[in-house]
């Protein structure tokens, strides 16, 4: 006899997890939306630079110096990063040299409008040959806003609960998931949408194997929307 719906275990959270993993998909889709423009700047030049400490847009310039070249980074509002490349007009001896070069120049041409600025030391690839590239859902923690990124956090948690204790799942077994998720970057989104909860098994039972395929087109999917985010933003 066929058993009912309800009487399965797990089908009532089930009907729970369905709605509210397309409010989970927002959450991760937004956080890759704001990080993403703000690690892809927009082009900018010392000119531009000064323009926006001398009408208030701007109060603190992030420099990364690697020999004479001093990248430059600066925002005017969450989704408004903008970067160049500092080369001193002049001989200089060194990093520490390049970077006070700038400094003044800076200083020079913004005048009194430069004592509003602070000056401050970043790392223009954000960790990148680090932890970064080991993990890259810590992507999140990139992202502008400091609530948006404890809500992602938080959103992370719960669908890795979600992988690790659910009883039925249509592709992959959560532990597969969890690594697909943990190398590509992509598999809590492609969890999200791949795993909708009271269906049937895709297929017949879930093998570790199909969390992989889900995972790398979702991340192909990333790619494009970032793509369309970054030339609307004028950013390619």
């Amino acid at each position: 006899m066929t058993q009912r719906l309800s009487a399965v275990p797990g089908a009532r959270s089930d009907r729970v997890w369905r709605p509210a993993r397309w409010a989970l998909l927002l959450v991760l889709l937004l956080s890759f939306v704001t990080t993403l423009l703000r690690v892809v700047p927009a082009s900018g030049s010392t000119r531009a630079l000064v323009a926006d400490i001398k009408a208030g847009r701007t109060h603190a310039v992030r420099m990364d110096a690697e020999g004479t070249d001093v990248t430059v980074r600066w925002s005017t509002g969450p989704f408004s990063e903008h970067s160049y490349v500092y080369r001193p007009a002049g001989f200089v001896a060194g990093t520490d040299e390049a970077a006070r070069d700038f400094t003044a120049t800076v200083t020079r041409a913004a005048g009194a409008s430069a004592q509003r600025i602070r000056f401050s030391d970043f790392d223009a690839g954000y960790g990148a040959g680090g932890l970064t590239l080991l993990v890259p859902v810590a992507y999140v923690l990139l992202t502008p806003w400091t609530w948006l990124r404890l809500l992602a956090i938080l959103t992370g948690a719960v669908v890795l609960a979600r992988m690790l204790t659910a009883r039925r799942h249509r592709l992959a077994d959560g532990p597969a998931w969890a690594l697909a998720g943990l190398v590509t970057g992509a598999g809590l989104l492609a969890y999200l949408w791949a795993e909708s909860g009271a269906e049937e098994p895709a297929a017949g039972t879930p093998r570790w194997w199909r969390a992989w395929p889900a995972a790398l087109a979702t991340g192909a999917g990333m790619g494009v929307l970032g793509a369309v985010v970054l030339l609307a933003a004028g950013r390619l």
